[in-house]
């Protein structure tokens, strides 16, 4: 009895959901962008007594994208950005000599989430982000050039909300907080020594973003936004020279800044 009553509520249940998928269909929205931006970084490490031992600086060329489902009040949304750009590098050696070089960066950061719009303007989502940074420092000063892989995955927990001007446009104005899990970091030292890896601590940051849609030219979208998170310092690991014992090596505390723009096309 109760075996064939369960089976009755599934059926209606399912029912229930076709009936429904019309309905849902005809009020979703699908909506992406695609478009070009820049974003200008400063990625600053420290040493154990807060002074600074590294400090990176420029602007990188990249393209973001996004697509968003939107049906009622829920939403789900995807997407992303990618930069690539040759940065200057003024740091030092171990010796504590200075040095200047240059670092060809690429930063990867991909997003998934869901939104729940809780009126007409704000709507609050939580997603899932993974960063992934490459940095090949070119060698100076006698010393070798470095090759750096890191990765990290993040929750972002924010809001948006947005306006509407006859006179100008569409506003809108996000802000999320961001906590990040452990960054796994690989090391090479140009063969100079053998490889390493090392995993930072849990870390937290905030970015916070700006865009504009022009009545004039409603499928175009400006876009600013402003990003930080500070790394602390990792645990040391053994630095080995063709298997052998040769020191300890660790990720400096570092505090990564960025400002963006980008100008997209929505579709």
């Amino acid at each position: 009895m109760i075996v064939a009553l369960r089976g009755r509520v599934w059926r209606a249940a399912l029912l229930a959901a076709l009936l429904a998928l019309p309905e849902l269909a005809a009020c979703a929205q699908w909506q992406g962008a695609l478009g070009l931006g820049a974003q200008s970084v400063a990625n600053t490490e420290f040493d154990r007594s807060g002074a600074t031992l590294v400090r990176e600086t420029g602007s990188l060329p990249g393209v973001a994208a996004r697509l968003a489902w939107q049906a009622d009040n829920f939403g789900v949304f995807a997407g992303g950005e990618a930069y690539q750009h040759g940065i200057d590098y003024h740091g030092q050696t171990q010796a504590g000599a200075p040095a200047e070089s240059t670092s060809a960066t690429r930063l990867i950061q991909l997003r998934a989430g869901v939104s729940y719009a809780i009126n007409e303007r704000v709507a609050g989502f939580v997603a899932g982000e993974w960063d992934g940074w490459r940095r090949d420092i070119q060698g100076a000063s006698g010393a070798a050039g470095l090759q750096e892989r890191s990765a990290s995955a993040r929750l972002l927990i924010g809001a948006r909300g947005q306006w509407d001007s006859s006179a100008v446009g569409r506003f809108g104005i996000d802000g999320a907080l961001v906590l990040a899990g452990p960054e796994r970091l690989d090391v090479g030292f140009s063969g100079v020594l053998d490889a390493a890896s090392l995993t930072t601590q849990r870390a937290r940051g905030w970015r916070i973003g700006a865009s504009v849609r022009p009545s004039a030219v409603p499928r175009v979208e400006l876009r600013v936004g402003v990003d930080t998170i500070n790394v602390a310092r990792s645990g040391d690991v053994p630095l080995m020279r063709n298997g052998q014992f040769v020191g300890t090596v660790a990720q400096p505390e570092h505090t990564r800044r960025a400002v963006s723009v980008a100008i997209s096309t929505l579709f």
